[in-house]
C-alpha cells in the first residue's frame, strides 16, 4: 500500500477518463488494485508497478468497452474525484472543459494525453502501457494537443 498510495489519485482519474460510469469505474479500480496486489511479488520497482497500474487499468477498461464498440470518458469530475483540498470550483470547472474536449479527439490521442501530460508519466512508460513506440507516442500527444487547442480556443 505504500506505492499504491501515492499512484492512487492518478489512476482514479485514468479510469474516469474514459468510463463515465461512477460503479464501472470503481470496479476497475478496485479490479485493478486486486491485482497488483495479487501480482506485488513480480514488480520490480516503483516505476515498474505505476506501469503495471495503468496497463492492468487500460486493459480492464478495453475489455468492459469492448460490448459498447466505444469508449465514454467522464467529462464531469465531482469533487471527490480530487483529493486536493484546495482545489476549488473554478479549477474543477476548468478541469472539466478539457476533459470534455478530450472526449472529442481521438481515442489514442486522448490516452497518450492523460497518461503523459495530465499522469506524468514518461513518453516511453506510456508507450508500454499503450503497446507501441515512443516515437508514436509524441505524435500522438502533439496532435492531440494541437486539437485541444483548438477545440478550447472556440
Amino acid at each position: 500500500m505504500e506505492i499504491y498510495e501515492p499512484c492512487r489519485e492518478r489512476l482514479w482519474k485514468f479510469i474516469l477518463s474514459f468510463i463515465n460510469n461512477r460503479f464501472d469505474a470503481k470496479d476497475i479500480m478496485s479490479e485493478t488494485t486486486l491485482r497488483a496486489y495479487e501480482n506485488f511479488d513480480n514488480i520490480n520497482d516503483n516505476t515498474a508497478f505505476l506501469s503495471y497500474l495503468f496497463t492492468t487499468a487500460r486493459r480492464l477498461i478495453y475489455r468492459r468497452t469492448l460490448f459498447n464498440k466505444r469508449i465514454d470518458g467522464s467529462s464531469k469530475f465531482e469533487p471527490d474525484d480530487i483529493a486536493n483540498s484546495d482545489f476549488g470550483a473554478e479549477n474543477l470547472q476548468q478541469l472539466n472543459e478539457l476533459y470534455a474536449a478530450l472526449d472529442k479527439i481521438s481515442k489514442k490521442q486522448k490516452e497518450a494525453i492523460v497518461l503523459t501530460a495530465i499522469n506524468g508519466l514518461s513518453y516511453s512508460e506510456a508507450a508500454i502501457i499503450m503497446s507501441t513506440n515512443v516515437e508514436n507516442i509524441k505524435k500522438l500527444v502533439f496532435r492531440g494537443r494541437e486539437k485541444l487547442k483548438n477545440l478550447l480556443d472556440n
